[in-house]
């Protein structure tokens, strides 16, 4: 497992473990999630299993609504990544619960009805499955994720190994002045 994660990676953990702890063991939905961390953006899933994404960002002809595209598509995609990632190391578990393309959804938070709202629709059929894989399971914490975050993000193994290598430094500390001592108490002995 990495041992730094981002700011909004360590936001994310920390909403997933909340929500659990706060819903007890009916689990937390990636939408929840994202409502929470999406402002003035929305994502839209479509019967016709179609995904867009609307946003404000002035105007389309804006150059800065290609650059409010990219974060809001590299925030969906860090999250997904890491809910894999974490699911993978068993710090959480995701249940298919619902069938997100069989009827509308949009998860979000966005001002409607204003001319300066752009929608990109997603191309890209790989990325679009992804994106309905993952909004309909279900995310259930596990108690090791919460003992994650309450150590500061650093796991088990990484723990474990800095008091081995503290261990080990004041082993190898203790044999030098062994050595030392020894070295010389033999050299006062000539």
């Amino acid at each position: 497992m990495r041992d730094s994660f981002t700011k909004n990676e360590q936001r994310i953990l920390r909403e997933i473990n909340d929500n659990n702890l706060k819903e007890k063991e009916n689990g937390v939905f990636l939408s929840n999630i994202i409502d929470n961390n999406l402002r003035n953006a929305k994502i839209i899933f479509s019967s016709n299993q179609s995904v867009a994404i609307k946003f404000n960002s002035g105007n389309s002809q804006n150059p800065q609504s290609e650059k409010e595209l990219i974060k809001i598509l590299n925030f969906i995609i860090e999250a997904i990544m890491l809910l894999n990632e974490f699911e993978k190391e068993g710090f959480i578990s995701l249940f298919s619960t619902i069938n997100i393309g069989s009827y509308p959804h949009s998860y979000g938070q966005l001002i409607e009805n204003t001319s300066e709202n752009i929608e990109h629709i997603i191309p890209d059929g790989d990325f679009k499955n992804l994106m309905i894989g993952c909004f309909q399971n279900k995310i259930f914490s596990s108690l090791a994720l919460n003992e994650f975050i309450d150590n500061g993000f650093i796991t088990k193994e990484e723990k474990r190994f800095k008091h081995m290598r503290f261990f080990n430094i004041i082993l190898i500390s203790a044999n030098t002045i062994l050595i030392l001592v020894t070295f010389f108490a033999i050299f006062l002995q000539k």
